[in-house]
């Protein structure tokens, strides 16, 4: 038996309501062809309690390819203006260009007729719509903003009901302590003091150094009784026990929300947290694919990338001597040569870290 138009009409009412509530109906309505997965309700859920203050740090450390930049970083903001239109946003990037592509994306769904059936009173300013920062209109009015900007830029001048903080540091820079260090400092001296009162903040980024943005935050969350406090979402590649613990009631939600079908594959120990997709022809990570990645990448790469997990330590000068430079790491000795002020590693593609 077809839907009659009523039918049809009903069906849209009631995706349109849910997508007011739910940031999954939201992605759903907005873009009908992504390809669910158990870690995209925990993803939402914990965005969706950030936004109704129920929380205000959250880290997300989620592998490669599995939708987390464009849940948070895309349709994440743009939702929260529908929700929040007075809110001032800002996005953070390792680089501008980065940043900038970002607001082009949440200004060209804010501009969709989709976005506007759902939050029909919100519009982009016309006197305001550059791609890296533009305004809003709600109920014709001037409201909330945007602004897209590299990490370490100045941002002087702007506030923010919401920072959103997407890989500021490239893969090269991450093992540069100077790079790290004026991060971490640029964050804490810039970025923190621009969050107006009840600001809030999401860290998504790949785990490539202890010393990182999300390794400093942490620390201080350990050791300063006054400093933020993190919610912090880490789903690795192949399933931890810590990680079922999330990922398989998650699972069990898109199972009743009829978002994946009763006989989508259960997730196991040690295999992909994202084994099948939820349509034929969709997304996902097979645990094949999984290890034969892991079985083409360098180990300190696949952990930082797909495992969230940084393990090179501190390394410690022991000696320079002419030509040679000895450096001790955990139980492993290593020598790196240098000439002409460049440092050549014996290690291959096993980095050193000169701190």
């Amino acid at each position: 038996m077809s839907l009659t138009s009523e039918d049809r009409d009903a069906a849209t009412r009631l995706a349109i309501h849910q997508s007011r509530d739910d940031l999954l109906a939201f992605v759903m309505l907005m873009n009908p062809s992504f390809s669910i997965g158990p870690h995209h309700r925990v993803l939402c859920d914990q965005l969706m309690k950030l936004e109704k203050g129920e929380t205000d740090r959250l880290m997300i450390f989620i592998s490669p390819r599995s939708s987390k930049s464009l849940i948070t970083s895309t349709y994440f903001p743009a939702w929260a203006l529908g929700r929040n239109p007075y809110w001032q946003e800002i996005a953070v990037s390792h680089s501008d260009d980065l940043a900038t592509r970002f607001g082009r994306a949440i200004r060209d769904i804010v501009n969709t007729d989709a976005y506007k059936s759902i939050f029909p009173k919100i519009n982009i300013r016309k006197d305001n719509r550059a791609a890296n920062s533009w305004g809003l209109e709600y109920k014709g009015k001037q409201a909330g903003s945007f602004l897209a900007a590299g990490s370490g830029s100045g941002i002087a001048g702007f506030g923010a009901h919401l920072a959103i903080i997407d890989d500021p540091i490239s893969e090269q820079d991450a093992y540069s302590k100077t790079r790290r260090d004026s991060l971490n400092a640029w964050y804490s001296s810039g970025l923190r003091t621009r969050l107006m009162p009840g600001g809030k903040v999401v860290l998504v980024m790949t785990r490539w150094h202890e010393t990182d943005l999300a390794g400093f935050l942490l620390d201080q969350q350990e050791t300063a009784p006054m400093a933020d406090k993190w919610e912090v979402v880490r789903i690795p590649a192949l399933n931890t026990t810590e990680s079922l613990e999330t990922l398989e009631p998650a699972r069990k939600k898109l199972l009743k929300q009829g978002y994946l079908s009763q006989d989508f594959t259960k997730l196991k120990l040690g295999e992909s947290f994202w084994p099948a997709p939820d349509k034929e022809g969709g997304f996902c990570w097979t645990t094949s694919d999984i290890i034969r990645t892991k079985n083409n990448t360098p180990a300190f790469k696949f952990d930082a990338l797909y495992g969230q997990s940084p393990h090179l330590r501190k390394v410690t000068y022991l000696k320079r001597n002419g030509g040679r430079i000895g450096l001790k790491r955990k139980h492993l000795s290593v020598h790196i040569l240098y000439n002409h002020g460049i440092l050549r590693s014996q290690l291959g593609q096993q980095p050193i870290i000169l701190q």
